[in-house]
């Protein structure tokens, strides 16, 4: 019975992979922040997205916060072949669970180069993602931050 459905789920994959790739990939890196969230000294982020959607989704990891975003492309140029620089906004949602405030939540300015290898399996990328919001519970405050990010996705 398991094989069937791993068979089964095999399938479903292959079947929706003709329909749209779809990448994923992992990104680390850095940033700073201050404000009611406190600080991110550095961390670790699942990200993906689906070739027919401008949207690019990250959940993040860091020191002292977990973090999800959504960021949506609205440049995407090719500028020196194989590289494009990209430029778009995003929201994102975090919570603190070490010092600071507990839920921060604003809005994104991802710039950035990514590239696309082995036929457009591997895209590799550089963002630097300035951002600005409000963090709460227990206390209302601003939260200000930058970060940078190299990552990779794998495209299927």
């Amino acid at each position: 019975m398991k094989k069937l459905i791993a068979v089964m789920v095999l399938g479903i994959l292959i079947g929706t992979a003709s329909i749209f790739a779809f990448g994923i990939g992992v990104q680390g890196g850095g940033g700073y922040g201050f404000g009611g969230s406190g600080y991110v000294i550095g961390g670790g982020a699942l990200t993906f997205k689906l070739d027919s959607s401008p949207w690019v989704f990250a959940v993040d990891g860091g020191w002292n916060r977990i973090s999800i975003s959504a960021d949506q492309w609205f440049i995407n140029k090719p500028f020196a072949s194989p590289f494009n620089f990209f430029v778009g906004w995003g929201i994102y949602v975090g919570m603190g669970y070490s010092g600071g405030n507990m839920l921060a939540v604003g809005g994104r300015l991802p710039i950035g180069i990514n590239a696309f290898f082995v036929d457009g399996m591997i895209e590799p990328y550089f963002q630097i993602v300035p951002s600005v919001g409000f963090s709460t519970i227990p206390g209302f405050d601003i939260d200000l931050g930058a970060a940078a990010n190299l990552g990779f996705r794998f495209w299927f």
